[in-house]
């Protein structure tokens, strides 16, 4: 995480509206998503807000996000199934809210669904703000590959880590995911799977 702030610090940030399971539920300050907002180089336009709040869609077209959120559990995602109709048809029907259309988030195409189950611990969490600074600043993190901190996450669990866990998949991710981590990111991953195995054997004890 430290990784992740370190190189978003000085960068332009981006706007980000982030919703939760329950449709114009804002994620505003001091929630787990702000943080995670926060470190990857966005601002949460309802961040000047605390906790979880309502909002409208007059205020998400006032707010004019450049990045769209949504978070979406599992039982929409299914991430372990090959079959992806569930999530495309969920994501069909999100971004055909009128007025995310009228956000630069949605004219530019700059809208996700996330599912929040990838959460577990703090090496989940890990993953997912490596997902969410690419979102954010996909130049800037060209060479990071999050879905190889997520298997590594996943695969430590003795899971196999299969399906899609954000939608739509970035380009990078759809291109590599069986290819090898780009050099500079393989230490990070060594470290991380060091980390995982002494906390998974610090919890057995």
């Amino acid at each position: 995480l430290d990784l992740i702030k370190s190189r978003t610090e000085g960068l332009k940030k981006v706007k980000v509206y982030w919703e939760s399971y329950s449709d114009y539920s804002a994620a505003g300050g001091g929630t787990g998503w702000n943080e995670i907002i926060l470190i990857a180089g966005g601002e949460n336009v309802f961040g000047n807000e605390s906790g979880y709040l309502k909002v409208d869609a007059e205020k998400i077209i006032a707010k004019n996000p450049d990045v769209f959120i949504k978070s979406v559990s599992s039982s929409v995602f299914q991430p372990y199934r090959a079959n992806n109709s569930k999530i495309a048809e969920f994501y069909e029907k999100l971004i055909s809210r009128p007025e995310i259309n009228q956000t630069a988030a949605g004219k530019n195409g700059r809208v996700y669904a996330v599912c929040m189950e990838m959460l577990h611990s703090t090496f989940g969490l890990i993953a997912e703000t490596a997902y969410v600074a690419k979102l954010l600043h996909p130049e800037e993190f060209s060479a990071l590959e999050p879905h190889e901190l997520h298997r590594k996450y996943i695969e430590s669990l003795g899971m196999e880590f299969s399906g899609v866990w954000i939608y739509p998949e970035l380009q990078a991710e759809r291109e590599n995911k069986n290819e090898r981590l780009a050099p500079g990111f393989e230490a990070i991953l060594a470290m991380l799977a060091v980390a995982i195995i002494l906390a998974l054997r610090k919890e057995k004890t």
